[in-house]
């Protein structure tokens, strides 16, 4: 198997200056007087490991369990090319998104993804069922889906004080039931309209009473015990005291700002409010606890670590601070003592109220889209004019020939083997704009020659954003999420494409660009220029090859000598956004005329 680029670029650099592949070792065992034979495996591993074989073409691949949507298969590629497949769960509430990822892979909320079993088709309204997971309070309920009234599962979760015991939620009388609740929406209290709700603090005599939509800790009476099931108290045998702080309102004494709750969490406490606005839950910043002598949130001692997340539904400190460097900067201290300063983006300010960059500077200028990659090739140098011109750009291991003449000035020559890696991977593409200025050398009649590729998308095999020579064409294919979407059954299979004819021997320029709305290729040489276009949605998701200029090197796959692009190369731009005045010099120099903005008659009523 021959060299190739790892997806993780610092790996990529060690595997190589180590002289080894970047690969998973094959196994092996220390000799020894007891022999020990491994049972064969299942009948279920071997069709998942011909599963892998039959699809994967990466080291790593991702693949949907066709079985159940709740899961996946991860599929590993061992030293001897063998695949060892393993079935994963999604979180809770998700199915497996296919081809929906934007990352190394991905699971969706069920309307979003395109699942082939339908888990209420023989169920009724309201029927629940266990989810695969040992989460006491997690279950599915069937739904009728109001848009297309088909039954569909809904994932949800049982109330604090109640446990899922396969056909409903019950009370958790022995309080056993600890679980938390992986739906935010559901984990949160107060929302539903319910006065109170159970205080998992192991206190029978605390719980939480509904004030609008804040909780506050109270007590029942003495001799008193919290109900679950009617949510009120109870004279139920409880003889637990009641925190000092929980007895009376601890706000209306003017010395207390905050104080401690008993809810089996280290960060948290209660912040007191005036002017009769409930009081809050909040959260101490990580690695830091409640004092309740000083009312302050403090740094732990070596032996007293806090280490607890903050429970859904509490508000948290902000650890970020205004910078002296001005309102578009802000500072954050590490846990080392350190302090960083940060950038926000351009045209916003930093706000301590929301907790980051989000105020829009007034009458900022248009500067939040630069070109990002501004290359210029001058002999055997790329001379880097964009805002990321200090990010990796990786080249294999193919020498740069000299290219022909433009201006007096040597370009890049490229033979079929030379290819570089841009790091624009696990991400999704708004828009794009893609130029290059180029002079083929052959038509591409035997193979296409990629020019600038994602070259695959995890476990489909094709690319999602591709610019080739095949033919005489130039040619450029786009799959959106929204195209997938509607077609998942040929998701692999229907890009959207356009062509124009190019000539060899002849620089030329070729221009994509992709709003949103319109997806267009033109190629223009000093004697005339042409543009096509078509309607295209949705975002271009980019995952673990991220984008290749000059061909196609593989993951996991020896390359195949000689099929990138031939020719050479005077300037290559590229950037994941738009300006307004880059689109309006595309249209002024291929005759366009600019998209006009929606009249209000135009504009439906909402």
């Amino acid at each position: 198997m021959g060299r190739v680029w790892c997806i993780v670029l610092i790996a990529t650099v060690a595997s190589q200056v180590a002289g080894q592949n970047w690969m998973r070792p094959a196994e092996t065992t220390t000799p020894t007087t007891t022999t020990t034979t491994e049972p064969p495996p299942s009948p279920e591993q071997i069709a998942m490991n011909k599963l892998c074989e039959a699809k994967c073409r990466t080291e790593v691949c991702y693949l949907p369990d066709n079985k159940d949507c709740r899961n996946f298969i991860v599929c590993d590629q061992d030293a001897l090319g063998q695949y060892f497949g393993s079935l994963q769960p999604c979180a809770f509430g998700t199915f497996w998104s296919g081809f929906d990822q934007t990352t190394t892979f991905s699971c969706a909320h069920p309307a979003s993804a395109s699942c082939s079993v339908n888990f209420c088709s023989r169920r009724s309204a309201g029927d629940t069922f266990s989810h695969t997971e040992p989460n006491c309070k997690t279950y599915w309920e069937c739904k009728r889906d109001p848009a297309t009234g088909i039954l569909m599962p809904k994932p949800s979760c049982c109330k604090d004080g109640f446990m899922f015991n396969g056909v409903q939620c019950v009370v958790d009388n022995n309080n056993e039931c600890h679980d938390i609740c992986p739906l935010t929406n559901e984990a949160a209290p107060c929302i539903d309209g319910s006065p109170t709700f159970h205080s998992d603090d192991g206190n029978c005599r605390t719980y939480w009473k509904c004030n609008k939509t804040n909780p506050l800790p109270v007590c029942c009476s003495e001799g008193k015990g919290y109900d679950v099931a009617t949510g009120t108290c109870a004279a139920n045998g409880c003889r637990d005291s009641c925190p000092p702080q929980y007895q009376t309102d601890a706000c209306l004494n003017p010395s207390v700002k905050n104080y401690d709750i008993f809810d089996n969490h280290c960060r948290t406490y209660m912040r007191c409010k005036k002017n009769g606005e409930p009081d809050e839950r909040w959260c101490c910043p990580s690695q830091q606890t409640f004092n309740p002598q000083t009312q302050q949130c403090e740094s732990t001692s070596i032996n007293d670590i806090c280490d607890d997340y903050c429970p859904q539904g509490y508000l948290q400190v902000c650890p970020l601070e205004p910078s002296s460097s001005g309102p578009n900067f802000y500072s954050q201290a590490g846990l080392d003592g350190t302090t960083s300063v940060m950038k926000c983006a351009p045209g916003t300010t930093f706000s301590k109220e929301l907790c980051g960059c989000g105020m829009p500077i007034e009458n900022a200028p248009d500067n939040s889209c630069n070109m990002e990659l501004d290359i210029v090739f001058n002999g055997t140098v790329m001379e880097r004019r964009g805002s990321q011109n200090e990010v990796q750009i990786m080249r294999n291991s193919a020498p740069v020939m000299p290219g022909d003449l433009l201006d007096g000035t040597i370009t890049f020559g490229f033979d079929g083997n030379l290819k570089f890696k841009l790091p624009f991977a696990q991400q999704t593409f708004e828009n794009v704009y893609a130029m290059v200025l180029i002079k083929p050398r052959t038509r591409a009649d035997t193979n296409p020659q990629p020019i600038l590729s994602n070259c695959m998308n995890n476990d489909l095999g094709d690319p999602t954003f591709e610019l080739i020579l095949a033919n005489g064409l130039v040619v450029v294919s786009v799959t959106t999420e929204n195209r997938v979407a509607k077609v998942p059954a040929m998701a692999s299979t229907t890009p959207a494409k356009l062509s124009l004819p190019f000539q060899t021997n002849t620089w030329q320029m070729v221009t994509v660009i992709y709003d949103g709305a319109t997806l267009r290729l033109a190629v223009a040489t000093e004697q005339r220029s042409k543009q096509v276009d078509m309607s295209l949605v949705g975002s271009i998701p980019v995952a673990a090859q991220g984008l290749q200029v000059g061909g196609c090197e593989i993951t996991g796959i020896s390359p195949k000598l000689g099929q990138g692009y031939v020719g050479s190369m005077a300037k290559f731009q590229f950037s994941k956004c738009l300006r307004k005045d880059w689109l309006m010099s595309f249209y002024k120099a291929h005759g366009i005329e600019p998209p006009q903005p929606p009249q209000p008659e135009d504009i439906l009523p909402a």
